[in-house]
């Protein structure tokens, strides 16, 4: 999911001229990885499921510190997406500002939204690795409950 995802907007981020060094170049571009932000979450939340209930504790370090410093890369891009918003909405006409704003809005509170969650299971990944493998904190419920028998839980 994640792969596919990250080779189309590679993909069309080839097929397109490069110009870095415009502000409507890099809000387009924020707007496209903010648009995908959902796939990538999901697929990061299947590996974490899987790496946790097969108590990978390896998997889960390094889960953890790639989301805290996708995290931080994400908040940095944020700040300039928000200088590049305020730049170009300079640009923009009375009849589109709403438009404008609408899809400044929307990139940007997705991108937050994606970054906190990043950077909460992020720690959450790393506080989950120093667990130790078979062993549950005391009084912490177990994650999968396999049923006992009669249907009730063991």
């Amino acid at each position: 999911m994640a792969v596919d995802q990250a080779a189309d907007l590679l993909t069309t981020l080839l097929s397109a001229p490069q110009a870095p060094n415009s502000a409507q170049w890099r809000f387009g571009v924020f707007g496209m990885v903010a648009s995908r932000v959902a796939v990538f979450l999901v697929a990061e939340v299947l590996v974490f499921a899987a790496a946790l209930v097969l108590e990978h504790r390896t998997t889960l370090r390094l889960l953890g510190a790639f989301n805290v410093l996708i995290a931080l890369a994400a908040l940095a891009a944020l700040g300039f997406f928000a200088l590049d918003t305020l730049e170009l909405r300079r640009g923009v006409g009375a009849d589109r500002a709403g438009v404008y704003d609408a899809a400044a809005f929307r990139a940007g509170a997705i991108a937050l939204l994606g970054t906190i969650v990043l950077a909460w299971s992020g720690v959450i990944a790393l506080r989950s690795s120093r667990d130790e493998p078979g062993r549950r904190r005391k009084g912490s419920p177990p994650i999968v409950e396999a049923p006992g028998p009669r249907g009730r839980s063991s």
